[in-house]
C-alpha cells in the first residue's frame, strides 16, 4: 500500500508540473503600442491599427521589449505614444519606461508618468511616453518632436512587482578627540538606509556617545547608477532635531560600486569643482542622532516638479448661468477637445505651437505642428431648464470614415447631483441619427460621464464599452457637408431658461456664462443661445407644439 501511495504521488507531482507552466501562462499580460505617426511620411501607418505587429506578452515585474519593424521609414507625429497594457491598475502600481530605441539609437528619458487609461475594461497601466493630451503629466517623458525617421522601434519597459532598491552610506570624518569610536568610515550598517528612484530617504544614526563631525568631507554614498541627467538633491540635515542650513546642491559620480554611483556631497573640501559647500559643519555641536534626508532620481538633471494644482470646483450655483461646448474626434485625430482639458479653452499644450491656441475651431497636430481646420462651432449658454443645442458646421473631416468621440463638454460641476440630463439627440449630417432615453443618462451606464470633474455627455467613445467601443451604439456616416449637433435636455436649475433666475445671495458660481475670447467675433464659434424648448411644469414648449417630457432622477 504504502508503494501504491508514493507512485500515486509521484504521478500527481509529474501531472502537476506538466500543467504549471499553462498556469504561469494565465499570468501573463498584453502589451500594445499606440502613438501618432506623421501619415506625410508613411500614410500606411497611423499607429492604432498595427495589429499584433504593435503587442507583446509580459509578466508581472519582469522588463519586456516591445519591438516594431515597418517595410518603410515612418516618424513620430502628434502628441501621443505609450504602451497601453491590460495590467490591472491600482494606486502605488510600479511600472516604468525603462528604454526607447529607433534603430538602436537610444532617445533620453526624462521623466516617468502612469495612468489607467490602458486596455481592457475597467482600462489597465498606461505607460506614456508622449501624451500632451493629459494635463497632468508635469514633464513629457521623452520628447518626440525632433525624433528622425525610423523602420525599427524597440521599447523596453516594466509593469509590476516592486521598484529597484539601492543603497545609501553615510560617510564622514568626525573628531576622534570628542569619540575616539567613531571615525565614519567603518560605522556599516548603523550608517546604511535602502532607497527607490525618485522616492525621498531618510538615513539615521543613533550614536551611544556623542559625536562631533571634525575634518573636510561628509556625504551620503550610493550604489544608484550616475549619467548626466541624473538628478539628486540633499533636502535636509539634523543633528539632534535642529536642522542645519543647506546653501548649495552639488552631485557626482564616486559613489558606491563599480562603476561608482551617485555621490550626493554634504561637505567636500577634497573636491576643487565645488563652487559652494553645501553644508557648513566647521563649529556645529556635538550630537547622538544624525538624519539626512535625500533625493535621487533619474528624471532629467531636474527635481521632479510637483503635480499641478487643479484650480477648485466651485459648487453648481442653482441660480447661475453655464456653458456647453461641442467635443470631438476624428478617426485620425481632427478634434476639438473638452474645455477643461490639456486642449481645452485655456489647455498647457496650445503653447507648444506656433498656431497658439484653437479651441474655438476644429485643429489637427501634423508634422508637431497645430494646423488649423474648417469648420464653425456653435456652442451654448445653459441658463435655466430648457432644451440646448450644440453644433458644428463647414467642417473637414478629409477622408476619414468615422468619429473617435462625440460629445458635450459643460463647466457645470459633476457633483451637482440635482441636475439631470435627457433626451440627448445625435444629428450627423442630414438626419437624427441617434436619440438616448432619458434612463439611459447615468454614470454607471456610460453616457453620462463625469470627465475631468464637470458633466460631459458621450455619445461615441472608442473608449467607453457602455458606448459600445469603436463599433458605437448606431450607424452613420462621416458628412462632407451639411450639420452636426447634440441636442439635450436639462434641468435642476432654480429657475427656467428665459425667466428671470431668482434672488440669491453671491454672484454666479465662477463656471458661469462670461464673454469668451471668440463670442460674437463671427470668426470661430463661440457662445450662442440656442434654447429650443422650456419647461414648464413638466412639459416641454417647444414651436407652439406641447411636448410631455417624463423626468427621472440620476442615478448615484
Amino acid at each position: 500500500m504504502k508503494t501504491r501511495r508514493v507512485f500515486a504521488l509521484a504521478t500527481a507531482l509529474l501531472m502537476l508540473a506538466m500543467f504549471l507552466p499553462a498556469a504561469v501562462a494565465a499570468n501573463e499580460y498584453t502589451a500594445q503600442f499606440g502613438a501618432q505617426f506623421d501619415d506625410t511620411v508613411n500614410p500606411d501607418v497611423n499607429g492604432w491599427e498595427l495589429g499584433d505587429l504593435g503587442k507583446v506578452m509580459f509578466s508581472e515585474g519582469e522588463a519586456t521589449t516591445l519591438t516594431m519593424e515597418f517595410d518603410a521609414p515612418v516618424k513620430f507625429g502628434g502628441a501621443y505614444a505609450a504602451i497601453e497594457t491590460d495590467f490591472p491598475y491600482a494606486d502605488g502600481v510600479y511600472a516604468a519606461l525603462l528604454s526607447i530605441k529607433l534603430d538602436g539609437a537610444e532617445l533620453p528619458i526624462n521623466a516617468q508618468y502612469i495612468n489607467q487609461e490602458g486596455l481592457g475594461d475597467p482600462r489597465g497601466v498606461r505607460v506614456n511616453i508622449r501624451n500632451e493630451w493629459n494635463g497632468d503629466i508635469p514633464a513629457q517623458p521623452v520628447e518626440l518632436g525632433d525624433a528622425p525617421e525610423f523602420t525599427k522601434l524597440e521599447v523596453t519597459f516594466i509593469v509590476g512587482g516592486q521598484p529597484p532598491t539601492y543603497t545609501a552610506q553615510f560617510g564622514a570624518q568626525f573628531d576622534d578627540t570628542v569619540n575616539p569610536d567613531v571615525n565614519g568610515w567603518e560605522l556599516g550598517d548603523l550608517g546604511k538606509v535602502t532607497f527607490t528612484d525618485g522616492v525621498a530617504a531618510t538615513l539615521t544614526m543613533e550614536f551611544d556617545a556623542p559625536v562631533k563631525f571634525g575634518g573636510a568631507y561628509a556625504a551620503i554614498e550610493t550604489d544608484f547608477p550616475y549619467a548626466d541627467t541624473v538628478y539628486g538633491e540633499l533636502l535636509s540635515i539634523k543633528l539632534d532635531g535642529a536642522e542645519l542650513p543647506i546653501n548649495a546642491q552639488y552631485i557626482n559620480q564616486e559613489g558606491l560600486g563599480d562603476p561608482r554611483g551617485v555621490r550626493v556631497n554634504i561637505r567636500n573640501e577634497w573636491n576643487g569643482d565645488i563652487a559652494e559647500q553645501p553644508v557648513e559643519l566647521n563649529g556645529t555641536p556635538e550630537f547622538t542622532k544624525l538624519e539626512v534626508t535625500f533625493i535621487i532620481s533619474a528624471s532629467g538633471g531636474q527635481p521632479p516638479p510637483p503635480p499641478p494644482q487643479k484650480p477648485a470646483i466651485p459648487a453648481f450655483d442653482p441660480n447661475g448661468t453655464y456653458k456647453a461646448y461641442l467635443g470631438i474626434q476624428s478617426e485620425n485625430w481632427i478634434f476639438r477637445d473638452g474645455w477643461n482639458t490639456a486642449f481645452g479653452l485655456n489647455g498647457s499644450s496650445w503653447d507648444s505651437y506656433d498656431a497658439g491656441n484653437n479651441f474655438f475651431g476644429l485643429s489637427v497636430i501634423r508634422d508637431n505642428q497645430i494646423v488649423k481646420k474648417d469648420g464653425t462651432f456653435t456652442d451654448a449658454v445653459i441658463a435655466g431648464n430648457g432644451t440646448y443645442r450644440v453644433s458644428l458646421t463647414g467642417f473637414d473631416f478629409e477622408s476619414d470614415t468615422r468619429f473617435r468621440q462625440l460629445y458635450v463638454s459643460t463647466d457645470i460641476p459633476g457633483e451637482a447631483e440635482e441636475v439631470i440630463f435627457t433626451d440627448v439627440q445625435v444629428y450627423i449630417g442630414n438626419r437624427v441619427v441617434y436619440t438616448f432615453a432619458a434612463d439611459h443618462l447615468t454614470q454607471e451606464g456610460g453616457f453620462l460621464l463625469d470627465w475631468e470633474d464637470y458633466y460631459d455627455i458621450f455619445v461615441l467613445n472608442d473608449w467607453n464599452a457602455a458606448l459600445g467601443g469603436e463599433a458605437g451604439l448606431f450607424g452613420y456616416s462621416v458628412p462632407t457637408e451639411g450639420e452636426i449637433y447634440l441636442e439635450f435636455t436639462v434641468e435642476g436649475f432654480a429657475y427656467d431658461n428665459g425667466a428671470e433666475p431668482p434672488a440669491s445671495p453671491g454672484s454666479s458660481a465662477p463656471g458661469a456664462a462670461s464673454p469668451s475670447p471668440s463670442d460674437g467675433d463671427g470668426d470661430g464659434g463661440g457662445l450662442k443661445p440656442w434654447v429650443i424648448g422650456v419647461i414648464i411644469g413638466g412639459v416641454v414648449v417647444a414651436g407652439g407644439v406641447v411636448v410631455l417630457l417624463v423626468l427621472k432622477g440620476k442615478k448615484n
